[in-house]
């Protein structure tokens, strides 16, 4: 006796510990947790982060770039000599008359070479060069004046990326609260069904003792134990179905929320049955879908402007600051000093065989292209959320016919039991009314779960969520 009530006691220490340990969250926790930090969010950020990264850099173009060059060398052997040899130069003497200077010309030599009235010694020049040292070093800026336009469209195609970005995450955000609704109320859904099933498994549990009791005192015969006893056995295999779904669903919901999947979470909210204040109409303009492939019909126009850019003239502004130190002529330096250089180029396409032309048309075509894709993308987006709509209107009626079926069976299992006690109906019948509450509760359970689940969806179809 007094190991059965340690066991009580220790069994009860450990639900306790174990109810202790698990968190339970309402749904809005859950999908602020899921916003921040599931892995479909998670990149989501990071396309947008990328993005506005881009929008930026495309910016800088519009500014003057900055390069510094720099280099030194040292070489063996980086010079050599020449010497020019001693000799004697002729004179010239100017005339008064023209101004030019005319050779002092007396004669003409056997060999018909001239010969000078005087001459001028040149005592020869050794040249000495030396390249074994140099160093060199510049800044020099660009700056773009004209380009076409080019410069502008790339900016405006940019901050469109950036704002594509935006609306994607938008839409990610939207599917992560749906999926999380879903896996939410999936995991209410499967409590509520493990709960039915442990509702029914006391049920056949209860008229399997009685019937025991009744056998084993001759009043029923073995067979009705043997029945009873199987359908306890599918009513213990359908308690053991509902928590192996719990423990799935729950997985399920840790996923969404990004934790770790054996994370040990309960919802705290029941199958609330409160309906939309007011059915939205059938509008789909306000979806992400829609205004992100406005979006991308724009990125078609700029990209135009883009394509028509390259076929404009170009201006920009070349500028530098130089310097170099090092080789030497006979041990004279012969460059160190800064240099300074300054230019303007102009590039004018004149003819590229309708190359500029031929571009535009098929970025064009690709933009018609995204405008017929808007207008069926609209259409289908109408139908599914009429379609949202009749499953929630369809949904509701489910709920409220199954709560109607769930109280006619219930009522009908306590006749057959009346019944079945007083003799006047057969187990056969009890069993029967048993399982046609237990299927009740069931569907009851299901409806109400896809009730939750229709309304998130007539929002997301709506562009609410």
């Amino acid at each position: 006796m007094k190991k059965f009530f340690l066991f009580i006691l220790t069994f009860s220490l450990t639900v306790i510990d174990v109810e202790a340990q698990q968190q339970k969250l309402p749904l809005d926790s859950c999908v602020a947790m899921a916003l921040s930090q599931n892995k479909l969010m998670a990149k989501a950020e990071k396309t947008f982060s990328k993005q506005d990264a881009q929008a930026d850099m495309y910016k800088t173009n519009r500014l003057p770039k900055f390069s510094l060059t720099g280099g030194a060398a040292l070489m063996s052997g980086g010079g050599f000599g020449y010497n020019v040899p001693e000799g004697y130069l002729p004179t010239f003497s100017p005339d008064a008359a023209t101004g030019q200077l005319t050779p002092n010309v007396i004669a003409q030599g056997a060999d018909g070479s001239p010969i000078f009235s005087s001459y001028a010694y040149f005592p020869g020049l050794d040249i000495d060069f030396d390249f074994s040292k140099i160093v060199m070093g510049g800044v020099s800026v660009q700056q773009p004046i004209y380009m076409g336009g080019k410069i502008e469209s790339a900016i405006k195609m940019s901050e469109t990326g950036r704002e594509m970005a935006d609306l994607n995450r938008n839409l990610v955000k939207s599917d992560v609260v749906l999926q999380t609704n879903e896996a939410y109320y999936k995991v209410v859904e499967v409590i509520e069904l493990q709960k039915a099933a442990e509702s029914y498994r006391d049920v056949v549990a209860e008229l399997y003792r009685n019937v025991q009791n009744a056998y084993e005192i001759g009043m029923r015969p073995q067979n009705d134990v043997l029945k009873v006893r199987s359908k306890l056995n599918e009513a213990e295999l359908k308690v053991r179905q509902a928590q192996n779904g719990v423990k799935v669903a729950r997985m399920n919901l840790c996923h969404c929320m990004g934790l770790p999947l054996d994370s040990d979470i309960m919802p705290a909210d029941s199958v609330m049955m409160d309906e939309l204040d007011e059915l939205p109409p059938i509008d789909v303009s306000s979806r992400t879908e829609t205004v992100l492939l406005g979006k991308k019909i724009d990125l078609k126009n700029t990209e135009i402007k883009l394509v028509e850019a390259d076929f404009r003239p170009q201006v920009a502004f070349l500028g530098g600051a130089n310097y170099i130190w090092g080789p030497e002529l006979n041990d004279e330096q012969l460059f160190n000093e800064l240099k300074f250089s300054a230019a303007l180029t102009v590039s004018v396409p004149l003819f590229h065989w309708g190359e500029g032309k031929k571009k535009s048309a098929a970025v064009r075509f690709e933009k018609e292209e995204l405008e017929l894709e808007k207008a069926d993308l609209t259409e289908k987006m109408q139908m599914e959320l009429a379609l949202a709509l009749n499953a929630y209107d369809e949904a509701l009626l489910e709920v409220q016919l199954t709560k109607t079926s769930l109280e006619q069976a219930a009522e009908n299992m306590r006749v057959a039991k009346d019944m079945y006690e007083a003799g006047e109906s057969t187990l056969a019948d009890y069993l029967e009314s048993q399982t046609v509450w237990t299927k009740a509760q069931t569907d009851h359970v299901t409806a109400k779960g896809n009730f939750q689940v229709s309304k998130i969806k007539v929002l997301k179809a709506a562009g609410r969520l």
